[in-house]
């Protein structure tokens, strides 16, 4: 995977390909060595100097993940801002495409079957055992945060374990999920029946623009991933306990990085493209997706960047509507949370060991040499067994 240490990248950086730029509005992230004293003054007075020099507006400033700022400019002050022996990197805001409801069949809890991803991780080899059987450790020492649409707290999944913690975009309607890809996805890291980590407290940051009052479906800015990480990072501060986080959304931006480097565990999705996932966020853990015979997803992207596969196939987890409501989904998005639910029982198992070293351990235990079709991606697939 992608260390956190070595070179940084310099220069103005555009969205992935397929994310929607946002005119106008980039995000700037400052050099390590132009700060100086408290970060959250740097980052007024830096934006500020930066803005001066070369009229730009600041809109918002950020000092936890790296010190940085949203301004509005056009591309020729961006690509001069880039070039400023202060600034690491300029990035163009863009809006990361809200992940598809691959949703084929719903039902209740009383009548769906457990996730054959659970069953799948435990073991190293085909065929399935019917059983899933994770390392007994206490998870209560950990937080699991999903960045994601919002959560349905009230799922019989969660046992009170979830809760809504930050809204992330503009959207200031009353806590209300309308998409269920964030419980699906929650309840595959956290759920009691469904969940790698069935202890865990789960947070949910909302970051899609998905509910009706005002707009179309729009996915996720580069900006709210930036809110989050902010707020996961002082979060995590606040609480003294180790952070998880899930984005099953594709990003290239770099935000990710620096929150990583202070010691937030990131797992990515790595996108139902059928494409090379080159351009997706460094210094996650960027997750892949096999079906039940350990083959490729016909979808799921592929490449160097990606880490390991893991389940993402007709997986069955929760749903919205009421409090005992499932939905079986495909793709990326569902593998990625299988991964985080590891990352969840390794942290709680080595609560000293750093994001890097989380990361690290996961990827260098999976199984290697079983899935069929990786294309260019490392063939290892998910193992949480015993070790």
């Amino acid at each position: 995977m992608t260390p956190s240490a070595g070179p940084r990248p310099h220069g103005l950086l555009g969205p992935a390909p397929g994310d929607t730029r946002i005119a106008g509005e980039y995000l700037v992230t400052v050099r390590p060595d132009a700060v100086r004293g408290d970060p959250a003054q740097a980052s007024v007075e830096v934006a500020g100097a930066l803005a001066g020099r070369y009229g730009a507006r600041v809109q918002e400033t950020y000092h936890r993940t790296g010190v940085a700022f949203l301004a509005g400019m056009d591309a020729e002050q961006a690509a001069r801002m880039a070039e400023d022996p202060q600034v690491e990197f300029v990035e163009q805001n863009a809006a990361t495409p809200a992940p598809e409801e691959l949703t084929d069949e719903r039902a209740t809890v009383a009548t769906s079957p457990r996730s054959w991803g659970l069953d799948r991780i435990d073991q190293r080899h085909l065929p399935l055992d019917a059983s899933f059987s994770p390392p007994a450790v206490d998870t209560a020492t950990v937080t699991a945060y999903v960045v994601d649409s919002k959560v349905y707290t009230a799922h019989q999944e969660f046992a009170g374990r979830a809760e809504f913690a930050a809204e992330m975009t503009d959207y200031t309607d009353s806590y209300v999920p309308c998409k269920s890809h964030g419980t699906h996805v929650a309840a595959t890291v956290a759920g009691r029946t469904f969940g790698v980590a069935s202890a865990v407290r789960i947070k949910s940051l909302n970051i899609d623009c998905e509910c009706p009052s005002g707009g179309a479906e729009t996915g996720a800015t580069y900006s709210s991933m930036k809110r989050a990480a902010e707020w996961i990072d002082a979060d995590a501060e606040a609480t003294g306990t180790p952070a998880v986080v899930n984005l099953s959304y594709g990003t290239r931006s770099a935000t990710i990085r620096n929150s990583v480097n202070r010691g937030t565990v990131w797992v990515v999705s790595a996108g139902n493209d059928d494409e090379d996932d080159g351009n997706r966020a460094t210094a996650a853990l960027i997750v892949a997706a096999s079906d039940e015979g350990d083959t490729r997803s016909p979808s799921s992207g592929w490449g160097p960047a990606v880490d390991l596969f893991a389940p993402g196939d007709k997986i069955w987890s929760a749903g919205i509507g009421s409090p005992d409501a499932t939905e079986r989904k495909s793709g990326t998005s569902m593998a990625a949370p299988h991964v985080a639910g590891a990352a969840v029982l390794y942290r709680a198992q080595y609560p000293r060991a750093s994001a890097q070293e989380v990361m690290d351990a996961i990827t260098a235990q999976a199984t290697p040499d079983v899935v069929q079709d990786p294309k260019d991606s490392p063939d290892r697939l998910l193992y949480v067994g015993p070790r």
